[in-house]
């Protein structure tokens, strides 16, 4: 009937209301990522104070173009300030990240299931793969997998609808279809305890040697790096190259295969040849050091968690709460509002994925249920999953823990387990 609205449209005035200072330092977020046909990156950005100028530097990125879009058309400038939305060419963002003097990566929520992409045989599989990287880049809630051994290409994503929205993106802008198999939990790996590991790539005229530690960490620290090697056994920059190589790759555990998380990768010794080491041979023999700390670590599955809170007519919170005990989910005592009882906990996402449609079917539409992702954690049936899902590390030739040797001007390798004997620099400890 309107009663409110103006008393609704002036307390959001009072909301919105910003202020802009174009003489403050610069700060912008990068709200969107797009392509052009040539393949060009375009970060649309809102600035949020200062002013930005065209060939200025944000952190060892250098601005190319300002662009202001009216629908497809756009107008070059040569400065933005602060409250003005642009678009700029020649810095590498992604979505909510924050720039001033150096750019700022926010964390993102992470995918938590994994679906198989299907497409037509006459599609070249390398075609999806470029297509699926672009997006990729624009959208920080997937990840693309591409499965060489198997010539396969998956998704990490949010859900069902997100996968929908992909597809229609695919036909829209590259010309072919693509489907997906059925949504299945990413698991992910990660290590008990701390563990040693060696790799050593030294094929004719190339040489590199990495040793690392590997430490488990809290649930949620992902990937991390750091040195305990002197400048004066292995230079800064051989060091940076190989800090660089730990976060270029999705390493994967030595259980299942599936995505490693939760350790720290300490650099404790590395060797480099004066006249043969490449940077590429740093690439080798770290990604060796680190599935051969992997091959001699304990490692245990994870999966994803979800924090939930469901709402029924009271007569039916018996049956919930019998589910919740099957689904192996923790939950606190139910509390009772009238004729409504509430029951709050967390629980497995592979458990709680598909409970959605039983609770609306058995309260005849009366139960509510609402999730929130809460992070990877122990999986309660590891040995199911480990059945499910069978991997020979030894064969997984992508992810190799052998190292490469040389002598008498040929290359050999040597298996994973007796590598550390061939080492030619040795740690302590």
């Amino acid at each position: 009937r309107g009663d409110g609205v103006d008393r609704f449209l002036s307390a959001l005035d009072m909301l919105t209301d910003t202020h802009y200072d174009p003489d403050a330092p610069l700060a912008a977020r990068c709200y969107q990522v797009r392509h052009d046909k040539n393949g060009g990156r375009i970060c649309f950005l809102k600035i949020l104070s200062g002013t930005m100028h065209v060939k200025g530097s944000v952190g060892e990125q250098k601005i190319h173009e300002i662009r202001f879009y009216n629908g497809p058309k756009y107008t070059q400038a040569a400065e933005a300030e602060a409250g003005q939305v642009c678009a700029v060419v020649g810095l590498d963002l992604k979505c909510g990240d924050t720039i001033g003097d150096t750019v700022r990566r926010e964390p993102v929520m992470e995918p938590m299931l994994l679906s198989t992409v299907r497409t037509d045989p006459s599609v070249p599989l390398q075609s999806v793969l470029a297509a699926l990287r672009i997006l990729e880049q624009e959208e920080p809630q997937i990840r693309v997998h591409w499965m060489e051994a198997a010539q396969r290409i998956q998704i990490s994503t949010m859900g069902e609808i997100q996968l929908e929205v992909l597809r229609e993106h695919v036909r829209e802008r590259f010309g072919f279809a693509i489907e997906f198999g059925e949504c299945e939990i990413l698991y992910k790996e990660t290590i008990c305890e701390s563990a040693e590991g060696c790799g050593h790539f030294e094929p004719l005229r190339h040489y590199a040697e990495v040793h690392v530690l590997l430490r488990p960490l809290p649930r949620g620290s992902g990937i991390r790096f750091s040195s305990v090697c002197s400048t004066d056994v292995l230079r800064t920059n051989w060091q940076r190259l190989i800090e660089t190589h730990i976060f270029e790759k999705q390493h994967v555990g030595a259980l299942c295969g599936f995505p490693l998380t939760d350790v720290e990768v300490v650099l404790c010794m590395g060797r480099a040849h004066e006249k043969h080491t490449e940077g590429g041979d740093f690439r080798q023999a770290t990604y060796r050091a680190v599935r051969n700390a992997l091959f001699f670590a304990q490692s245990e599955i994870l999966e994803p968690f979800d924090r939930f809170t469901i709402r029924v007519p009271t007569e039916y919170i018996g049956r919930v709460l019998s589910d919740l005990r099957q689904c192996s989910a923790d939950y606190e005592a139910p509390q009772t509002d009238g004729a409504q009882t509430s029951v709050s906990g967390r629980c497995p996402v592979s458990e709680l994925l598909r409970y959605k449609p039983v609770l609306s079917s058995f309260t005849k539409g009366r139960g509510v249920m609402r999730v929130q992702f809460d992070g990877y954690d122990l999986c309660h049936d590891a040995q199911r999953v480990i059945e499910a899902h069978p991997y020979d590390r030894e064969t997984d030739t992508e992810n190799t823990a052998d190292s490469v040797f040389c002598s008498h001007g040929a290359g050999f390798t040597v298996k994973w387990s007796d590598a550390p004997r061939y080492m030619h620099c040795r740690t302590e400890g």
